[in-house]
């Protein structure tokens, strides 16, 4: 196939140009090592050199200058930018090094251009591998952006209510009433549950700041109580997962044998129940944040022991993921149906960064371990035996026992067909 029938047009930040050749170089990068006495020296190849291209580019025609001009703007720029070889494409990262202008008189509206490009590479930063438990931490700082984040939409909201009761609305005053009641039923149910310490003596609406550091700390104690030990680890985390969809829920927002928060009669005042739904959401839609905020903390407890020893299959991984995300779509779901778009987005993006870190942090953690295999068991043997014959180590039998759910890991048979990592 002759090249002169794949000939690309040639150009620069997409202004095309004639040329006349091009030369490509790539030099090596040498280091040679002289020694005393002994003819010679040793090469060593430490890598090639940037790619350097010597092109011979010309305008010609009534409208060069204006051509030449657009051109010589595009060179001008400074950084990188796409190079199109004609012969060999597309250069993502080309550099103008150098380029001279050549005019002759007895070539009239043309003129020739050198120019002296250079390849691109960006060098390796330092450190720029994140290790699994890196990316599992990661989901700390996101849980915590997120919290922060929807704290900030309910202390506005409920400081705007508390103000105009302040200002003597009457309707306000009642609405502040109702969702005293529903905020402090939320902190006792919570409270009895976990026995934590509810620091705040203030009042919840007007004292937002105090009651939100209340239920965060609450929140907290529910994590807490995971114990961070391979053989309870994956358990624990579900009954936290339905402590927490039981203890920040709507239904939480009352007492036990209490239907709706009572107004006290000296400040009752008619309120339109789709008035008080709507500030009811207000304190549901932090309450479902909170919730995929514990849940995804407990995946990242999960997922920080398992980068360091791997224990449950990434089925079982892929549950408990699949469990927080659905709790961070369900929050901004609510976000979304309280507030509209544009508030909305303050809670909804922070909890979007939420569950993209889950789902590369859980993916790290699975690609990270070898891949899991199914093996037959050809030779009667216990599995202590196994774990040596198959990795050289017998103390992974236990590891095996996690992968299978093994009840009677000394009674096996051959033929039997046990998951098991490659290596």
């Amino acid at each position: 196939m002759a090249w002169i029938n794949n000939l690309l047009t040639a150009s620069f930040r997409g202004v095309a140009f004639d040329i006349i050749s091009i030369d490509d170089d790539a030099p090596r990068a040498l280091a040679r090592h002289s020694y005393p006495y002994q003819d010679g020296d040793e090469v060593e190849d430490m890598g090639r050199n940037a790619r350097k291209f010597s092109v011979q580019a010309t305008f010609f025609g009534a409208d060069y200058e204006s051509r030449l001009q657009t051109f010589i703007t595009a060179l001008d720029q400074r950084g990188s930018a796409i190079l199109v070889h004609p012969v060999f494409g597309n250069i993502d990262k080309a550099q103008v090094a150098d380029y001279r202008i050549h005019h002759e008189a007895d070539n009239r509206d043309s003129c020739n251009i050198s120019i002296e490009f250079e390849e691109s590479v960006p060098a390796q930063a330092f450190f720029s591998r994140q290790l699994a438990s890196q990316k599992a931490d990661a989901i700390d700082s996101a849980a915590t952006a997120a919290g922060t984040a929807s704290a900030a939409v309910l202390t506005k909201q409920f400081g705007s209510v508390a103000a105009l009761a302040d200002n003597g609305s009457l309707s306000a005053l009642s609405r502040v009433n109702a969702l005293r009641g529903q905020a402090t039923a939320l902190l006792t149910n919570l409270n009895a549950e976990v026995h934590g310490i509810v620091s705040s003596t203030a009042d919840p609406i007007r004292g937002a700041i105090g009651f939100v550091a209340d239920l965060t700390a609450l929140s907290q104690s529910l994590i807490d109580a995971v114990p961070n030990t391979l053989e309870f680890l994956q358990n624990y985390a579900k009954t936290t997962f339905e402590r927490a969809d039981r203890l920040l829920s709507p239904a939480a927002v009352t007492l036990p044998g209490v239907t709706a928060p009572s107004v006290t009669p000296a400040v009752a005042y008619p309120v339109s129940s789709a008035q008080l739904a709507a500030d009811a959401q207000v304190l549901t839609t932090h309450i479902a944040v909170q919730r995929a905020v514990v849940k995804a903390q407990v995946v990242s407890l999960v997922l920080a022991s398992e980068s360091s020893a791997p224990t449950l299959t990434p089925q079982q991984l892929e549950s408990l993921v699949n469990t927080a995300r659905a709790a961070i779509n369900d929050a901004m779901a609510t976000a979304r149906s309280r507030y509209g778009a544009d508030v909305s987005r303050i809670i909804t993006e922070p909890l979007k960064t939420l569950a993209l870190s889950v789902q590369e942090s859980s993916r790290a953690v699975i690609l990270a371990r070898p891949p899991l295999l199914a093996r037959t068991i050809s030779t009667p043997a216990p599995l202590r035996l196994l774990a040596h014959y198959w990795y050289g180590d017998h103390t992974r039998s236990l590891e095996i026992v996690r992968l299978n759910n093994l009840r009677l890991p000394n009674a096996l048979n051959v033929g039997d067909v046990l998951n098991v990592y490659s290596k």
